[in-house]
């Protein structure tokens, strides 16, 4: 049983969290929220065929996310093909070599602060298996790797300044500025990410274990046979590098296209009008499509483009990626077979991390079910509750409500759609800016902590790194984000 539970470490934690549910569901009473109002419902349990059905509805609705875990993998896997990703990871972790702190502080901080300021965090996965890969081969172990990398974006998030998944959604459905309360939380940015920097980089188990090896036993002085043993760092896989052949090839178109990739997933995916009100990529759009020869609108009907940049979702994502995969077969003269077999072999690589990431929205497939159904959810009663304990506002309700749901919401969006509508709701405007801050950092940190965060889970399932293991490394630092998080607020609230 210990074994089982082991080697689906991640699995019975996706499960737990269903099973909490259920049982919740049995008792806990249900709210709804309309323009009127909350309303309190009964409780909705979920029945016996409702415990194979919700499963299924989860992957069957939420597919999206494994696809793009997918693509990634089907990306990568051309580039491996190719034969020139070896040299390419090879050649960035030689000139890092005796500097290997210095790479993982400046790559920490750099998805860190992309994180923070752009918010685009399956954008910014298409770089993380390169970075990961040079990490590997720098020596550190997989859960350094996955501080450095899944950890940075997740605490950007907790960061967030400009960005569009958490600071923006705020400001946006609340009808703020993005200017309003960014003080507080560049402080609380920056303070976080030293702390984070200094967390990783002073820990004492940042490389991978040790082993000893036994070598060909040597003749001593008299001539007898003595044993020879070395230490040496124990061999880890380099990712979507376990089985190809390294080719000499130039890597320089590589690197460019892998970075082309990226910035195109960064531009189409950032709200650029709605958060800095720059219509540049929008009007770009526009013009590109209204090209015509003669009457026939040629660019639109090839491209088939129907959302301009800025308004790219998972399946334009998806789309980019295939096509970027293809592109990089044609620059370095893979046939038709060998692109295809690259697809499917790097496909085949991420199938457990798309899996995991696809079942992680089971609680949040349970709350959107029941919502859509009529019959309200759990997290909008507890909110509302916790909202009339007292007249007066205080930050205390607002975070105990803010950190309880996000057991329920794994989305930003709709957890500040419908948390933040329930706490604001007779709040005065200019407090509205703080109880923006306590939602963006309460939802963030527990994504750091739950096992239906999907950058937490795809992180730890591409890694094969056990969530309990995660847990153990990452909960002291949590503990201080939280204390720091509680002191900028206090003072915040002063001040006000």
């Amino acid at each position: 049983m210990k074994k089982l539970q082991e080697k689906y470490n991640l699995f019975t934690a996706i499960a737990l969290c269903f099973v909490v549910y259920v049982v919740l569901s049995w008792f806990m009473p249900t709210a709804t929220l309309s323009s009127s109002g909350v309303t309190e419902g009964a409780a909705a349990p979920v029945g016996l065929f409702s415990l194979f059905y919700y499963p299924t509805y989860a992957l069957g609705n939420f597919i999206q996310f494994g696809l793009i875990i997918l693509a990634l993998g089907a990306f990568y896997g051309v580039i491996a093909k190719t034969g020139v990703y070896g040299n390419l990871v090879t050649k960035y972790a030689n000139k890092y070599k005796g500097k290997e702190k210095t790479f993982l502080i400046v790559i920490t901080a750099l998805l860190f602060i992309a994180s923070s300021v752009l918010g685009v965090p399956f954008a910014l996965l298409i770089i993380v298996p390169f970075i990961v890969a040079i990490l590997t081969k720098l020596g550190f172990n997989k859960i350094t790797t996955l501080a450095s990398t899944f950890g940075s974006i997740l605490l950007g998030n907790v960061g967030s300044t400009f960005g569009q998944s958490v600071a923006g959604t705020s400001s946006i459905l609340l009808g703020l500025k993005l200017s309003e309360g960014l003080v507080p939380r560049l402080i609380f940015m920056v303070v976080i990410m030293v702390l984070f920097i200094l967390f990783i980089a002073t820990n004492t188990q940042t490389k991978v274990e040790k082993e000893i090896v036994e070598e060909t036993p040597k003749k001593n002085k008299k001539g007898h046979e003595e044993k020879v043993t070395t230490e040496v760092s124990k061999k880890q896989d380099v990712l979507f590098l376990e089985n190809e052949e390294v080719k000499n090839k130039k890597d320089s178109s590589l690197f460019i296209l892998l970075l082309t990739t990226l910035i195109i997933a960064i531009l189409a995916m950032f709200n650029w009008n709605e958060i800095f009100g720059i219509s540049f990529f929008e009007d770009i759009y526009e013009r590109i499509i209204a090209i015509t020869i003669g009457d026939y609108p040629i660019f639109k009907n090839i491209l088939s483009l129907t959302v301009p940049f800025g308004y790219w979702d998972s399946y334009e994502l998806i789309a980019l990626l295939l096509i970027a995969a293809i592109i990089i077969g044609w620059v370095y003269n893979l046939s038709i077979v060998d692109v295809i077999d690259g697809m499917k072999d790097g496909a085949k690589r991420l199938i457990k991390p798309a899996f995991y990431v696809t079942l992680a929205n089971i609680v949040f497939a349970l709350v959107m079910a029941s919502t859509e159904a009529g019959n309200g959810n759990i997290a909008i009663y507890i909110s509302s509750k916790l909202s009339t304990i007292t007249e007066e506002f205080n930050f205390i309700t607002p975070t105990l409500a803010g950190t309880l749901s996000s057991f329920f919401y794994n989305s930003y969006t709709q957890f500040f759609s419908y948390i933040g509508a329930v706490l604001s709701s007779g709040l005065e405007s200019d407090l509205y800016v703080v109880m923006a801050f306590i939602l963006q950092c309460t939802h963030s940190i527990m994504m750091m902590l739950l096992p239906t965060s999907l950058v937490l889970v795809t992180g730890l399932s591409m890694l094969d790194v056990k969530i309990s293991d995660w847990l153990k490394y990452i909960g002291w630092l949590i503990l201080q984000l939280i204390v720091i998080f509680l002191i900028i607020l206090l003072i915040w609230i002063l001040i006000i």
